[in-house]
C-alpha cells in the first residue's frame, strides 16, 4: 500500500513526499491549520522541523496562500489522473477538508506583512491590508501571488482561483470515494467561488481581468472560471493582446503554467507557439538560447539557477505538439489520447510517454500538404487517434485505406480532425492536410 520509489520514478516520488509529510497531523493546530505545502528543499525532512515551518510561517514570517499550499491537494490528483491510483486521495482526504476549512472560515483575521518588497506577491491594484479578514465572500486575501512578483496582477486572483481548484478536487475526490452529499457541499462551493471571482474582477466592458494582465487572464481560463458566455470573447482579447506586444509575456511561475494552455485549449495555439519560441527576454525561447542547461526562477534568467517550476512548458510540448494525453474519463493511460497540433514552422515531433501500460510513442512529419504520424500503443491499453484531415477516405494505415487496417476502427469526424480508435500496437498513419 506504499509506494516504493526508484530512481527517476517521480510519481513514486511525489508520492512519497506527501506520504511523509502526513506525518504532519500530528502537528495540526486546533483551529484545523494543515499543512502548507510540500516541504522545501532546505527544510530537515523530520515531522517536528516541518511542522514548526508550518505553524512559523502562518504566524507571520511570509505570506503563503492556496496557490502553494494546495500542492498537497494537486499532486495526489495527478497521480490519479496520470497513474490511476486512489489510494492517496483516499488517505489525505479527511486532512483535505480540515485545510479547506480554514478558508472557509469567513470570521477569520490574519495579520502579516506582504512578501519581499511592498506590493511583493500582488500589484498596486490588490485591495490587502493589516489585519483582514482572509475569506472576503469567497475571495481570499491571503497568499503569495505569482513569483517572482511583477506587481501586475492581486494575488487575490490566484489564491481564489486555487481555492475553487482544491474545492473542485476535493468534490470529485468525495466522487470517487462513494461521498455523495460531501461531493454536494464542495461542488456547491465551488461554484459559489466562481460567482464570487467573475463579481470581484471580471471588468464586463472590456473582457478582462486584472486588467488584462497576463496571469490574471489566463488564470482566469485555465481553472475554468470564466463564465462560458465570456469565454471566447476573453480568450480572443488575452490573444490579441499578446500580439500587440509581440508575443511578449510578463509572468511569474504561476502564470507559466496557464499562458500556454489557456491560449491552446481556447483556439489559439498558433500564439502559444509564437510565445513559447519568442527568443528575446523574457520567455521560454530567451532562456533555452542563452545556453543555460536549467531552468531560472524568473522568465528574464533572473533569481535563482535551478528552479523548476518554469517547467510545464515541457508538458505543453508533450501534450499538445506531440499529442499525448491521458483520457479524464479513464485515468491511468490505459485508454489515452494521441492528438497532434500543427503549429508554426514545426515539420515533425517526436515524444514518448512511460504510462503505466509501458512507453506510448508519438512522431509526426508534415511534408508539403502530406501528414505521416507513427505511433505506439503499449499492450493493454487503447488510443484515440486524431488526424489533421477533413477526408477520412484518404487515410491510409501501413499503405493500405485505414478503413481496412486491422485493429483500426474510424469514429468520427471533430472539429476538422478524423478520429480513429486502435489497440496495442505500433501504427504508421498518412493522409493529406485539409
Amino acid at each position: 500500500d506504499t509506494y516504493k520509489p526508484d530512481d527517476f520514478d517521480m510519481a513514486g516520488f511525489a508520492v512519497g513526499v506527501v506520504d511523509r509529510d502526513r506525518r504532519l497531523s500530528a502537528a495540526l493546530v486546533e483551529d484545523g491549520d494543515v499543512l502548507l505545502g510540500i516541504a522545501s528543499p532546505g527544510l530537515r525532512s523530520n515531522g517536528y522541523t516541518l511542522a514548526r515551518h508550518v505553524l512559523l510561517d502562518r504566524a507571520g514570517l511570509a505570506l503563503d496562500g492556496p496557490a502553494w499550499e494546495s500542492a498537497y491537494l494537486i499532486i495526489p490528483w495527478y497521480i490519479y489522473e496520470y497513474r490511476g491510483d486512489r489510494r492517496i486521495l483516499k488517505r489525505h482526504y479527511e486532512n483535505y477538508k480540515r485545510w479547506i476549512a480554514w478558508y472557509r472560515d469567513e470570521n477569520r483575521v490574519i495579520d502579516k506583512k506582504r512578501f519581499g518588497a511592498e506590493n511583493g506577491g500582488g500589484s498596486k491594484d490588490s485591495k490587502y491590508k493589516n489585519p483582514q479578514k482572509v475569506n472576503q465572500g469567497n475571495v481570499i486575501y491571503y497568499g503569495i501571488g505569482d513569483w517572482p512578483p511583477n506587481g501586475k496582477t492581486p494575488f487575490e486572483i490566484t489564491s481564489t482561483a486555487y481555492y475553487y481548484n482544491a474545492a473542485k478536487i476535493i468534490a470529485a475526490t468525495a466522487h470517487l470515494l462513494g461521498k455523495s452529499t460531501e461531493e454536494k457541499e464542495y461542488s456547491d462551493l465551488a461554484a459559489n467561488i466562481r460567482d464570487a471571482f467573475n463579481r470581484a474582477f471580471y471588468d464586463e466592458a472590456t473582457g478582462t481581468y486584472s486588467k488584462g494582465s497576463d496571469t490574471g487572464m489566463s488564470c482566469a481560463l485555465y481553472f475554468g472560471l470564466v463564465e462560458d458566455k465570456n469565454r471566447q470573447k476573453v480568450a480572443d482579447n488575452f490573444a490579441e493582446g499578446l500580439r500587440r506586444k509581440d508575443y511578449t509575456i510578463n509572468v511569474g511561475c504561476l502564470g507559466s503554467k496557464y499562458v500556454l494552455r489557456a491560449l491552446a485549449e481556447n483556439g489559439h495555439l498558433d500564439v502559444a507557439y509564437q510565445v513559447l519560441t519568442k527568443t528575446t527576454t523574457p520567455g521560454w525561447g530567451f532562456l533555452a538560447a542563452s545556453n543555460r542547461t536549467t531552468l531560472s526562477e524568473s522568465m528574464n534568467g533572473g533569481g535563482s539557477d535551478n528552479h523548476a517550476f518554469l517547467g510545464d512548458a515541457a508538458a505543453w510540448m508533450m501534450q499538445y505538439l506531440a499529442g499525448i494525453r491521458f483520457d479524464p474519463a479513464h485515468p491511468g493511460f490505459q485508454r489515452f489520447f494521441i492528438k497532434p497540433e500543427l503549429a508554426g514552422d514545426l515539420t515533425s515531433v517526436k515524444a514518448h510517454h512511460i504510462s503505466p501500460y509501458g512507453k506510448i510513442q508519438s512522431e509526426w512529419k508534415k511534408d508539403g500538404n502530406r501528414f505521416a504520424l507513427n505511433i505506439v500503443v503499449p499492450a493493454n491499453s487503447v488510443a484515440e487517434v486524431f488526424l489533421p484531415t477533413t477526408q477520412p477516405e484518404q487515410v491510409t494505415e501501413s499503405g493500405k485505406p485505414a478503413a481496412k487496417a486491422v485493429g483500426v476502427k474510424f469514429l468520427r469526424t471533430e472539429n476538422g480532425k478524423a478520429v480513429y480508435e486502435v489497440g496495442a500496437g505500433s501504427y504508421q498513419f498518412e493522409c493529406p492536410l485539409t
